[in-house]
């Protein structure tokens, strides 16, 4: 196939896109990784994508304009195909504003619409899991079964890096009597955090008792000053540990003969994820919530991917299965929709 696949994804308020190439396991370019904003009614900035979600299409267009045809290539007469990673509550409305926006704005030679949290555990080898997203803004869970979400299955929970820069901030100014900036806070979790093995040892860090070790941190401030941190780190952690009930209950609303599969393959993944200790934890505090019948296996990354796969997981996922689906026009064509219009995106939906 000679014609280029973007594929377009969506975490948090940034959308990222990159070029699919032959199936290879690959990245997005980090410049391609782009903030989505756009300017509402009186000049305000407002957000185009907010949680991984288009709330505004035509702010989506000016930002996916400059990077379509800036960055990757698309022009008159030099369009490729789209793929987009789709959030599983997507809206019918947003579909349509979506598909109208590739065809008439962008003149897209094809579009495709894939399942986001299926498109994660393809990147680790799977069709059936637990997809477990731990962004910047939240964390989303849903199990996928045989390829497709079940959609109520999906639940979203306020704790991702917003939540563990809130806790980190809240417990360095009671301790130190120091002020972080958001974007400092935002640093030192993602070079320091940490998760405490368990509540009990969460509980005895925070009281600093001398019988559990906690090694100490230093990290060096904006302003040369150098920081020393040790149980403030672990807030980081404890601010994830509502996943906990959330994943349970989407594990409990999977059919019951699914409950087994879905369990063989939870995946953990996000650009908010990479806490020390965090999915040792999250293990073990399911092992406790489930049945021993139900005992968790966590999904790891294949050695032969790109090792910041962890990050976008269903971007990668996307670009690996996004030739299948147009060399066997699993897609909607520029045909399709001449004939249908926009509606033509629910077909087989």
């Amino acid at each position: 196939m000679d014609v280029p696949i973007t594929v377009i994804d969506f975490a948090d308020d940034r959308a990222r896109c990159g070029r699919a190439i032959d199936g290879r396991p690959s990245a997005p370019d980090a410049a391609r990784t782009t903030r989505v904003r756009a300017r509402g009614v009186g000049g305000e900035t407002t957000r185009a994508v907010r949680r991984g979600r288009v709330e505004r299409v035509d702010g989506l267009e000016c930002v996916l304009r400059r990077t379509l045809e800036g960055d990757l290539g698309w022009g008159e007469g030099s369009e490729g195909y789209a793929c987009a990673c789709e959030r599983y509550d997507a809206s019918a409305s947003t579909r349509e504003g979506l598909t109208r926006m590739f065809f008439e704005e962008f003149n897209a030679s094809g579009l495709a619409y894939l399942d986001g949290c299926a498109c994660a555990l393809y990147a680790c080898g799977k069709t059936s899991g637990v997809s477990v997203e731990v962004g910047e803004s939240e964390t989303e869970c849903a199990c996928v079964i045989d390829g497709a979400t079940a959609t109520a299955t999906g639940r979203r929970v306020d704790a991702g890096g917003a939540a563990m820069d809130a806790a980190l901030k809240a417990s360095v100014e009671k301790k130190q009597g120091i002020e972080l900036d958001d974007a400092t806070a935002t640093a030192i979790r993602r070079a320091l955090g940490k998760c405490a093995s368990s509540r009990e040892e969460y509980e005895a860090l925070a009281r600093g008792c001398a019988t559990v070790e906690c090694e100490r941190e230093t990290f060096t401030m904006p302003d040369g000053s150098v920081l020393k941190l040790t149980n403030e780190l672990y807030e980081c952690g404890e601010a994830l540990m509502p996943i906990v009930d959330e994943l349970c209950e989407s594990v409990q609303k999977c059919p019951p003969d699914a409950r087994r599969l879905v369990l063989d393959g939870v995946f953990v993944h996000g650009v908010a994820s990479k806490v020390s200790g965090f999915s040792a934890r999250l293990l073990n505090e399911l092992m406790s919530a489930l049945p021993p019948s139900l005992a968790p296996i966590f999904a790891t990354i294949p050695d032969y991917m790109p090792e910041t796969t962890w990050s976008h997981a269903p971007w990668t996922g996307a670009a690996l299965v996004s030739k299948v689906v147009f060399s066997t026009n699993q897609h909607i064509s520029k045909s399709d929709y001449n004939e249908n219009g926009p509606p033509v995106s629910h077909r087989g939906r």
